[in-house]
C-alpha cells in the first residue's frame, strides 16, 4: 500500500512525493584546491551511511562544486575528484557497496552563495549527496 501525505499525495518511505528526489546535504566542504575529506565531516558521513545502510533500495549521486576561482576545465576535474573522494570514503571506510553510488563533478556551474567573498567561495567549494530509490 503506497502512504500519503495530508494533501493526498503519494509520498515514499521519507515523506518525499514520489517523484521527488531526497537531498542530503553532508555539506563537506574543502580547501582551496584540495579533495582531502577533513575530520571534522566523517560524522557526516557516517550518518550519510547509515541512512543507505537502513534503506537498502536507495542509490546516491555524489555531486562535487568548486568556487569560480580557477578555469572551467579545471574547475570540472576538481569537482569529479571530490565527488570520487567521497564515494571512495563512503566505500572503503564506511562499507557502501560501490555500485549503489555514482560521482559527478559540476564546477562551479551550481553556485549556493556569491562567489565574491572568502566566506561564498568556502561555501561553493562542497558535496551533496542526492538520494534516489
Amino acid at each position: 500500500f503506497p502512504s500519503h501525505d495530508k494533501h493526498g499525495v503519494e509520498v515514499n518511505d521519507y515523506g518525499c512525493a514520489r517523484e521527488e528526489k531526497a537531498e542530503i546535504r553532508i555539506n563537506v566542504e574543502f580547501a582551496s584546491g584540495k579533495t582531502d575529506i577533513a575530520p571534522a565531516y566523517h560524522s557526516q558521513l557516517e550518518e550519510l551511511a547509515t541512512f543507505l545502510k537502513t534503506h537498502a533500495n536507495t542509490t546516491a549521486v555524489i555531486e562535487g562544486h568548486t568556487d569560480s576561482s580557477g578555469g572551467q576545465a579545471l574547475n570540472k576535474k576538481l569537482s569529479q575528484a571530490r565527488a570520487e573522494s567521497v564515494k571512495n570514503y563512503l566505500v572503503t571506510k564506511l562499507g557502501i557497496e560501490s555500485r549503489r553510488l555514482s560521482a559527478v563533478g559540476f564546477g562551479s556551474e551550481k553556485p549556493v552563495a556569491a562567489n565574491n567573498t572568502v566566506e561564498g567561495k568556502q561555501k561553493n567549494r562542497r558535496v551533496v549527496a542526492v538520494i534516489s530509490e
